[in-house]
């Protein structure tokens, strides 16, 4: 029987990727490697589907090992043409573990007709499989839901939506995993979890109450005068905890779609903290600082949603779209942030990269200095003083002119150059505008209206409190200026050496 196994590297800390790409080498059979900097268990599970070829979809965790003669019942069973969707046995590993969490060892085998109600626990992630035709339909796991939420019900959320779609579904206590979750009965571990299945049912029955589906309400009713107790106030408690995080991520959605989203796409000492502020004097631009500064040990920049900024280090999707969702001043229409070419760089963080380009409503003002020597003796200074602005009444800095080495100029005007040209083939599809700072201080006016015109806005005087922090000429602050000079003559890099 053909196939292929998927696994997924959920934003991992330790060797996890490395194992999988070790068992990559070695397996006899397709494996591929899916990493998803997202926490949580829809966010994997999404990769892992959109990632898979195959016809029929197996889902498990982790920690579960499949029964010898898994892959066969599961060929028979959909070659049978009955089900479009299964669950089926999750048995302990570890007979010391609790059998009260994640475990379904029924030997029933009830029918899930089409667009009837599933109970929870009926269907559980760590053994359930689908035809492709439902994933089609069905669409992606509800991120709200599941591990990493408060809500852990993906996985029925998914089989009840698989059956409200029109598909039929069994549970079939001939496949079988074991679960080796290693919770011991008692543990404080298996009471959180007993308590965190109570929330998931809680989120479950009131997302589809909230949809209209009459019979999740008479189900949680029943299932209330049964249970009573702590377990449906937690229910009742997280239904209405989640009914409103859905109201509040929609409300987000809404904000990030209607915002004018752009970055400012730059490096180091090109002048993007002059043009930050003076985009920001314009009332309808809000423009934070460089919010994937690898540097930055916390966020100083604003605009930016308060105590947010640990999400970046665990979901940088998120804390990006969350920078863009934020409610600035009711006048705020346009709102964008400071990249450089080095930032989010980090394995965690590269995806940042992949999204912004598949933004196709982003606006990006890719900032220049045509004179990279210049840019390098900024550069310099900035590091000597440790001052990276001057604002209007702090007095000018008397620098100590500086040695710069040929091949340190050789390598710094090569990695400028491969920026831009890498960046411009990156971003090709998108709408962007290059900016010299060379012509914002030749001629501010010209420059500003060009600039909001092509953020969509109507022009108007802008105004910066940072000053240039060195006047002095080129010759004045390299000490090895005129050998430099020599050095660069008849090389597309003399036009630098202008003195």
């Amino acid at each position: 029987m053909g196939g292929e196994l998927i696994l997924v590297n959920n934003n991992s800390t330790d060797a996890t990727k490395k194992i999988m790409l070790s068992f990559k080498e070695k397996a006899v059979f397709p494996v591929t490697v899916v990493d998803e900097p997202r926490v949580g268990l829809s966010h994997a599970r999404n990769a892992g589907l959109l990632s898979s070829r195959g016809e029929i979809i197996i889902f498990t965790d982790d920690d579960c090992y499949l029964d010898k003669d898994y892959l066969i019942t599961v060929s028979k069973v959909f070659e049978s043409g009955d089900f479009d969707y299964c669950g089926g046995r999750i048995l302990l590993y570890d007979k010391s573990d609790s059998e009260r969490t994640a475990c379904n060892s029924s030997n029933q085998k009830p029918i899930f007709k089409p667009h009837t109600f599933i109970p929870a626990g009926s269907i559980q992630g760590a053994n359930m499989i689908f035809r492709r035709k439902v994933t089609k339909r069905v669409g992606l796991f509800d991120t709200m839901l599941g591990a990493g939420t408060p809500f852990p019900s993906e996985d029925i959320d998914y089989a009840a939506r698989a059956s409200l779609a029109g598909f039929r579904g069994a549970y079939i206590p001939e496949l079988v995993v074991y679960h080796h979750h290693g919770r011991k009965p008692g543990d404080k571990s298996t009471r959180e979890t007993l308590k965190s299945y109570d929330r998931g049912r809680g989120a479950y029955y009131a997302k589809f109450i909230l949809e209209g589906h009459c019979s999740f309400a008479a189900h949680w009713i029943g299932q209330s005068i049964k249970r009573r107790g702590d377990g449906f106030v937690r229910e009742v408690v997280a239904g209405i905890k989640y009914l409103f995080a859905r109201k509040s991520s929609r409300r987000s959605l809404k904000n990030f779609e209607s915002a004018n989203k752009f970055v400012i796409l730059a490096s180091q000492r090109t002048g993007s903290t002059f043009l930050q502020h003076l985009l920001n004097s314009h009332g309808r631009i809000r423009v934070a600082q460089e919010i994937f500064n690898g540097n930055h040990k916390k966020n100083a920049t604003k605009p930016m949603i308060k105590d947010f900024y640990y999400q970046r280090g665990i979901d940088p999707i998120t804390y990006l779209k969350t920078f863009y969702s934020q409610k600035c001043n009711i006048k705020v229409s346009h709102i964008g942030f400071r990249l450089f070419y080095n930032h989010a760089r980090k394995p965690k963080e590269k995806c940042v990269w992949d999204y912004l380009r598949n933004m196709h409503d982003l606006k990006i003002i890719h900032l220049q200095r045509r004179n990279s020597l210049e840019n390098l003796l900024s550069l310099k200074l900035a590091e000597q003083s440790q001052k990276w602005m001057r604002m209007e009444g702090e007095e000018q800095i008397d620098y100590e002119p500086v040695r710069l080495e040929y091949g340190e100029c050789v390598h710094f005007f090569e990695e400028r150059e491969r920026n831009i040209e890498e960046s411009n083939a990156f971003f090709k599809e998108n709408h962007m505008i290059d900016v010299f700072y060379e012509d914002l201080v030749a001629d501010q006016g010209i420059e500003t209206k060009r600039l909001l015109e092509f953020l969509g806005l109507k022009p108007r005087i802008l105004k910066s409190n940072i000053l240039k922090q060195n006047k002095r000429r080129l010759s004045a602050m390299i000490t090895n200026y005129s050998e430099l000079k020599n050095k660069f003559r008849n090389t597309k890099w003399e036009k630098f050496f202008y003195e």
